[in-house]
């Protein structure tokens, strides 16, 4: 199943991502302190679980393995076959797995960066942006919109 993002209006913003007949998003845990939890539901609108306690969703993986999520601005890839979790060297705002799903590119207030999982190096693309603007960057052309 194609990945593909919803946006839900109710009393708060949730951010969902749905991939393989089951459906992740946001859940707000304590509105005081503004903290959420990731939560998993299926197509039917049934079992819902929660997946983790302290966290904000990011992205999925194109072939469903891997949730990136930021905990404390801090960013996390979490194995959803194994429930293991990888801390990455990344401070970011906001973060999307390239369609391979070997890199990360993500964003910091001003500055775009792409990670490369494997070696582990990020490299800094642009230093002149806006942290909502780097969902659609073309790791071939240097192009973001």
């Amino acid at each position: 199943m194609k990945k593909y993002t919803v946006l839900i209006f109710n009393t708060l913003l949730s951010f969902c991502l749905a991939q393989n007949n089951w459906i992740y998003y946001n859940k707000i845990s304590n509105e005081s302190e503004s903290l959420y939890s990731i939560w998993r539901i299926d197509e039917n609108g049934e079992n819902d679980i929660q997946i983790y306690e302290n966290g904000y969703l990011l992205d999925i993986s194109e072939e469903g393995n891997y949730m990136l999520f930021s905990n404390y601005s801090y960013v996390v890839m979490y194995n959803l076959s194994s429930e293991t979790i990888d801390p990455l060297p990344l401070q970011a705002w906001i973060a999307n797995f390239t369609s391979d799903g070997s890199k990360i590119i993500y964003a910091s207030q001003t500055e775009l960066f792409i990670y490369d999982i494997i070696s582990q190096e990020s490299v800094l693309i642009s230093d002149i942006i806006l942290a909502n603007k780097c969902d659609y960057y073309d790791i071939y052309t240097n192009i973001y919109e």
